[in-house]
């Protein structure tokens, strides 16, 4: 079980704090710029900062959730440990923002994500106060709308002064990023939104592969991407039928997975090139809450009742693919794999619905 550690009373670094802008940057770029609910991607702008455990619980509620969680009595709802980034669809009327979810197992794997990302979240958030100035100015920075026409000619017109800049203090603060968003077609037409950033030889790496092969990393990564998506399905589908005790109940049937939360992210990626062929392996991370209905036969004596029920499954892990490119093989465009996954962590749960 996570340890979680009371903060101590004199901690400026919590929910209501001088600088509440600053703490929701740190989370927005620690999440990866996503929701952490909906796991979508989302601009700062449209970001706010959540309670993983309501602030609006209170009494015997907030005690029973607490308890449920496995946590002290006098955990601090304002702590990093229960705050994460939001969107403000997610954190509306109806949704996550207006209902007590503590009964969710899957509350309990966002708390272990925050827990996870406190002391990150404290150091950040006290460098950025020890840095008003910088703080302020980066944060505003966030908040633009690029996609109104005066802020972006002021971004064209000014920023390659600060560019000039990073790349004259050294190679570290010179060589950015490549990021890109690319819009996967999955199951049943759905558009999966996934993020890559890439950095250093990583980048380089991804560079010479659309160099080479002519094409958009955005084009390489379609096939693998959805195929991974395939197997996390299967894989969740696979493991909800395995829950209860066939000697006891008897088999589970389930229906196919839905996702109610699901990120991939590729991080990193590496070249190598044998004579005129080269192999391009790209690796990444996952994490996704899944969903499914399910049937269990529920035998009582000589007769058997069907039980309805749903099943939820919390899963996270890593995985790789590669494409390759052969020059002496004429090869017009890159060729992508299927993705394997590499590691895989799962929670699932059951819940009787009728």
């Amino acid at each position: 079980m996570t340890e979680y550690r009371k903060a101590s009373r004199t901690s400026a670094i919590s929910y209501g704090g001088k600088d509440p802008d600053v703490l929701r940057s740190v989370l927005h770029s620690l999440y990866k710029s996503r929701c952490y609910w909906c796991g979508k991607l989302k601009d700062f702008a449209d970001i706010e900062t959540d309670h993983i455990i309501p602030k609006t619980l209170r009494g015997r509620a907030l005690e029973q959730a607490l308890s449920r969680l496995g946590l002290p009595h006098d955990f601090d709802l304002n702590n990093p440990a229960n705050l994460a980034p939001i969107c403000g669809r997610c954190n509306g009327p109806g949704t996550k923002g207006s209902l007590d979810m503590t009964h969710l197992p899957v509350v309990a794997s966002h708390l272990r994500t925050a827990q996870r990302f406190k002391p990150e979240v404290e150091r950040r958030v006290r460098e950025f106060t020890n840095r008003r100035g910088l703080a302020a100015a980066f944060v505003t920075l966030s908040a633009a709308d690029l996609d109104d026409e005066q802020t972006r000619t002021f971004f064209k017109e000014n920023m390659p002064s600060i560019v000039r800049k990073q790349a004259a203090a050294g190679d570290d603060l010179a060589d950015f990023a490549l990021y890109r968003v690319v819009e996967v077609e999955v199951g049943g037409g759905e558009l999966l939104e996934t993020a890559i950033e890439l950095e250093y030889s990583s980048k380089r790496a991804a560079q010479l592969l659309e160099t080479l092969g002519g094409v958009p990393i955005q084009t390489v990564v379609q096939a693998p991407i959805a195929d991974l998506w395939q197997q996390i399905h299967d894989r969740v589908q696979s493991a909800l039928e395995g829950t209860g005790d066939e000697e006891v109940w008897g088999p589970t049937t389930s229906g196919p997975p839905t996702a109610h939360y699901f990120r991939v992210d590729i991080t990193a990626a590496e070249s190598l090139r044998s004579k005129a062929r080269f192999e391009f392996t790209f690796s990444g991370e996952f994490e996704s809450h899944l969903a499914a209905s399910l049937v269990r036969d529920n035998p009582h004596g000589w007769t058997t009742t069907i039980l309805d029920l749903q099943g939820d499954a919390v899963v996270q892990g890593t995985f790789t693919f590669t494409a390759t490119w052969d020059a002496g093989e004429g090869d017009d465009l890159p060729y992508a794999e299927e993705a394997t996954i590499e590691s895989w962590e799962q929670d699932v749960w059951t819940t009787e619905t009728g």
